[in-house]
């Protein structure tokens, strides 16, 4: 069950309204502002759930995804981008697109917490 949530993002304003955001919806979120920055706060205070900006200068969400999945208990991941496509993700990574709704993080966060929900057919986009 995912409780604890860190964001990491370069862009203050996105990373501030997630937070927000989640914490309104219950989570107790951290911040990071680069996948370095992000790698040190969760070897201090692992989290359940780690979502990243893919591309940010010091380190980028595909590093940081790599390096977290090398620890004893990987939190799940999900991977934020504009460029990038899911299909180039290493498996058991999710994805959202940039820009994106707030409630599209919400469903991806809602599979995690729970991959065997079956979707309505009205609700999948195909």
């Amino acid at each position: 069950m995912i409780r604890t949530i860190l964001v990491v993002d370069d862009e203050p304003a996105l990373l501030d309204a997630l937070v927000a955001y989640l914490s309104e919806e219950g989570y107790d979120v951290r911040a990071a502002a680069n996948g370095a920055e992000a790698l040190e706060r969760w070897q201090c205070q692992p989290t359940d759930l780690v979502i990243t900006d893919s591309t940010m200068p010091v380190c980028d969400g595909l590093a940081l995804i790599a390096e977290l999945r090398t620890q004893a208990h990987p939190p799940a991941m999900i991977l934020m981008s504009g460029s990038l496509r899911p299909w180039g993700l290493p498996l058991g990574v999710g994805w959202v697109a940039k820009p994106f709704e707030v409630d599209e993080l919400l469903t991806v966060i809602a599979l995690i917490n729970n991959p065997l929900r079956r979707m309505p057919l009205d609700e999948m986009s195909l």
